[in-house]
């Protein structure tokens, strides 16, 4: 039972560990540096263990029973039915009634809302629409008359063609039922007001941040002879690009022959990008790491000279901030925020998402030059000291909550 009156609540809706999850901690933390009284919801499973472990202080979370077009799909392909076409037809049938799911969400949250009557609501997001159970929150703290801020951390997606009408509905309630949108990246200001016609003046941009690491752990420089380790860390997924850098690794083997890859992560694609070593001969020099924590991370950066990540599809990445932090080059795709942190033959390389050829050519640019190897791991360091530490983001996101404090929601 909570004793007192809560002061902000936080929701978010979460099915698998990431970035977003450690965005919205990391709001709380920042938070806690002037309130006291957070309540923190979540769908059910939807905060995890290492969320709680990244908490400063104790919080108060529950979990709420929200329905949504996932939720349903998932269902329907657990159903055992022959047909595949009737398997499709369920699923697309759960994703068209989005507009039930939105409005039973709603009349959740408003009776929640009415319960704790929290004074400020934040509300975050994966990327746009993404968990809709997350606009809801917004529309119901409207209805309430709570000033709110919904946070978006991934780019938007373009409204869908069979669902039009709701889409272009959805985008015009949900900046204007909000007091302030927050993305962490310009390109996803951009995107928002260009695929989804939000309001420039209603957006604003905070930075991901990442606390700051024992200086041994920062990456010495590379001596002449040694061994080159290039690593990428992320989720084994198919947007993350493993293949591709798997392919142009196997061509840069050829022509360079003390280097060797680490792949830090874990997910679906592990058995077909294992094969696929195989197949390319490249089993011996390639190491499949698996999940890392945080505090293993750190010092698994620490034992790279060159990080690649070739990612399709990216808001604003941490582990782009932490490949700064631990001073590294880093080889990336320009997608998302990335060009943003990341600046073209300063910190690292940029390349195109999906090539095979511009990321061969990257890695083989960097190895043929040591001194730049070291100067860009120079430069991304100074680059993580000068814009991306913890305290910066957390002052920011305090400085907004005070500006909410002082221009309430008008009705």
């Amino acid at each position: 039972m909570l004793n007192k009156k809560v002061s902000h609540l936080f929701y978010t809706d979460n099915l698998v560990l990431g970035g977003g999850n450690q965005y919205f901690v990391d709001m709380i933390n920042a938070a806690y540096r002037t309130i006291e009284n957070i309540l923190v919801v979540t769908n059910n499973h939807g905060f995890f263990k290492e969320d709680y472990e990244r908490l400063r202080k104790k919080t108060i979370v529950i979990s709420i029973n929200r329905i949504n077009s996932q939720s349903l799909a998932k269902f329907f392909i657990s159903v055992q039915v022959q047909s595949v076409l009737i398997k499709k037809i369920s699923i697309f049938i759960s994703k068209i009634l989005s507009p039930l799911y939105f409005v039973f969400n709603a009349i959740i949250f408003v009776r929640l809302l009415k319960k704790h009557e929290p004074e400020y609501v934040i509300a975050s997001n994966g990327g746009y629409p993404a968990a809709e159970s997350v606009l809801a929150m917004v529309v119901a703290a409207r209805i309430r008359r709570i000033p709110s801020v919904l946070t978006i951390v991934s780019m938007p997606v373009k409204r869908r063609w069979y669902f039009y009408p709701y889409d272009y509905l959805l985008d015009k309630i949900v900046p204007g039922f909000t007091n302030r949108i927050i993305v962490n990246s310009f390109a996803q200001v951009n995107a928002l007001n260009l695929v989804r016609g939000f309001p420039k003046n209603k957006i604003e941009c905070i930075y991901n941040a990442v606390p700051d690491i024992d200086s041994t752990l920062v990456r010495n420089k590379y001596q002449t002879g040694e061994q080159i380790s290039i690593g990428v860390v992320s989720r084994l997924s198919k947007d993350k690009g493993h293949d591709i850098l798997i392919n142009a690794f196997a061509a840069l083997s050829l022509h360079h022959k003390n280097i060797r890859l680490s792949i830090l992560g874990d997910g679906p694609e592990y058995p077909y990008l294992i094969d696929l070593c195989k197949k390319l001969k490249i089993d011996n020099i390639v190491q499949f790491c698996g999940y890392v924590s945080d505090y293993e991370l750190k010092f698994a950066l620490s034992r790279l000279d060159i990080f690649v990540f070739p990612s399709l599809w990216e808001g604003l990445p941490y582990i782009i901030l932490e490949a700064l932090r631990a001073g590294l080059p880093i080889i990336s795709t320009n997608v998302g925020g990335i060009p943003e942190v990341v600046r073209h033959m300063i910190e690292g390389i940029l390349v195109n998402p999906g090539s095979t050829v511009e990321l061969f050519d990257a890695m083989s640019f960097l190895l043929n030059d040591r001194k730049l190897i070291n100067q860009m791991a120079i430069n991304s360091r100074e680059r993580y000291t000068n814009c991306f530490t913890l305290d910066e983001m957390e002052k920011k996101f305090n400085n907004l909550l005070y500006e909410l404090a002082n221009n309430p929601l008008i009705i």
